[in-house]
């Protein structure tokens, strides 16, 4: 993210800015804490050696540790909070012990927008850490502790805002002009739990745009809660992306929300999600790119599962592989796609 965009989004919306410094250092400071905690029992155990010291090797064998290129990350993260100091091919402790008292206090450091999306997470995040590090797979999202999990972070401003900041960007109302006032054909594509699917809803009513909503998503246990909580509401059609493949040229626009970093292939994702768009729609929404600032969910996202965050240039030729314009704003991450004339 370039200081100048940071700057801009400083003046533009002093508040708006506030929520997304408070959300980068609370989730770099939380995810430290994660990790510590996570290893606070190999490593106290480290602590009562003569020396504090292990090589790195031992140190996975004992703990039945496979994935050494996770282990080197995480210990280099508890290196910059001093509890260990990485040496070429061992590691000291510095502390005498990683005392939980210490944990909470930073804990109260962390501004609330982040415990909010992620603190339902800190337990399950330490058990597939510890997971990733033995080898061990990520779950579905499928699994019942997961989806919930999900749906409450869903819920929060982390997201809400994130979400809302695209659907301005987008200027959907001038959407609507341009279709002479027809009910737009939109689509909430990976729409989880139904909790976006529902602000964008709201969002559609405010501006009194004329709409035919439709989301949909390829977990079965997502789905099932949006079916229980938000197809309630009657403007809303919810169906499951395994079963059924949206309409090709059908959509006036596509909605998407920190989706991309998942597949396997985005390039092809984002193929697909253009040919569902009428030839004048727009694909929009929000995706997070690389940076130091954000390595921390980064590191969170692909313990869950995620191929991890694009770098800004990965995320341009997604769309450029596919004859596509893309506006991105590194300062909130959303971004406008439409097909190149």
């Amino acid at each position: 993210m370039s200081l100048f965009k940071i700057l801009g989004l400083a003046i533009r919306d002093p508040a708006r800015f506030k929520v997304l410094i408070d959300a980068i250092k609370g989730t770099q400071l939380y995810a430290n804490i994660v990790v510590a905690r996570a290893l606070q029992a190999q490593l106290n155990k480290v602590a009562e050696l003569p020396e504090k010291k292990i090589a790195l090797e031992e140190f996975m064998q004992q703990n039945n540790f496979r994935n050494k290129s996770l282990l080197l990350e995480l210990l280099a993260l508890l290196e910059k909070d001093g509890f260990v100091k990485i040496k070429k091919d061992d590691f000291v402790i510095l502390k005498k012990q990683i005392v939980e008292e210490e944990l909470k206090k930073r804990e109260k450091k962390v501004a609330p927008i982040v415990l909010d999306a992620f603190e339902a997470f800190g337990d399950y995040t330490e058990r597939a850490l510890i997971e990733r590090l033995e080898g061990v797979p990520p779950a579905s999202f499928d699994s019942n502790e997961l989806r919930v999990l999900w749906n409450v972070a869903l819920r929060g401003d982390f997201y809400t805002i994130q979400r809302r900041d695209a659907l301005n960007f987008a200027q959907l109302d001038k959407l609507a002009k341009r279709n002479q006032n027809q009910p737009i054909r939109i689509l909430d594509f990976g729409c989880g739990s139904g909790e976006g699917t529902i602000q964008i809803l709201t969002f559609l009513r405010e501006k009194n745009i004329p709409h035919n909503l439709e989301a949909c998503d390829i977990s079965e246990g997502l789905l099932e809660i949006a079916a229980e909580d938000e197809a309630l509401e009657e403007d809303i059609y919810f169906f499951n992306y395994k079963e059924r493949k949206p309409k090709e040229g059908y959509y006036d626009a596509i909605f998407i929300s920190q989706v991309l970093h998942w597949p396997d292939d985005p390039v092809q994702m984002v193929s697909d999600l253009k040919s569902y768009l009428k030839e004048n729609g727009i694909l929009f929404g929000v995706q997070s790119t690389f940076s130091k600032r954000l390595y921390q969910i980064d590191l969170f996202i692909r313990l869950l599962g995620a191929k991890g965050f694009p770098e800004e240039k990965e995320f341009y030729r997604w769309f450029e592989e596919n004859d596509m314009n893309v506006r991105f704003d590194p300062a909130t991450y959303t971004f406008l796609a439409t097909k190149k004339k």
